[in-house]
């Protein structure tokens, strides 16, 4: 916890990620310190928590590597992308994930294969990517299966494609049971 005990103080701020080791962020603040805190006395400054960074960051060498420097380039955390140069961060899309390294393009995130999808936003790994309600398959990209007629699946990712109650049916590819539907 800094304390203030002049006209003016600096405070530096140093900021890294859990997710990415090698990012580390400086933040430097002057600080004027009000009349009735001179000479004596002191302001106890302090910050905990956790925040996603969600505004653009400039690209540096050190940051990124010297290969890819580009002063022009937005880097944004992992399970973000930036939509136009200088553009502010925002979250990957349902359906879709940053990856998990700085070599990849900064201002995309990567489509989840077909009849995947993601059930949060800025999702980071292939693995985030689960098969949709209405088809069964492993997490992270391998080939989602249909559920048959006559069965439903509700939930995303693994698991059995449930049969419709008696005397009911739905189409294939049913998410909820609302799709199976009395037979005529």
């Amino acid at each position: 916890t800094p304390s203030f005990n002049a006209t003016t103080s600096t405070l530096v701020l140093g900021v890294r990620s859990d997710m990415q080791k090698d990012l580390a962020l400086t933040f430097v603040v002057s600080v004027t310190n009000p009349p009735a805190m001179q000479p004596a006395g002191a302001v106890a400054l302090a910050v905990s928590g956790t925040s996603p960074l969600a505004t653009a960051v400039p690209a540096t060498p050190a940051a990124v590597g010297g290969d890819l420097y580009d002063p022009m380039r937005t880097i944004c955390p992992l399970g973000w992308r930036s939509p136009g140069e200088g553009l502010a961060c925002e979250p990957c899309p349902d359906g879709t994930f940053s990856g998990d390294s700085l070599t990849r393009d900064f201002s995309a995130c990567q489509a989840c294969p077909n009849e995947h999808h993601t059930t949060v936003l800025a999702s980071v790994l292939l693995s985030a990517c689960r098969c949709k309600p209405g088809y069964t398959g492993p997490d992270g990209g391998s080939a989602c299966t249909v559920c048959a007629a006559g069965q439903y699946k509700e939930d995303a990712g693994p698991g059995e494609c449930l049969p419709c109650p008696a005397n009911t049916d739905s189409p294939a590819g049913s998410g909820p049971l609302t799709d199976c539907k009395c037979n005529l």
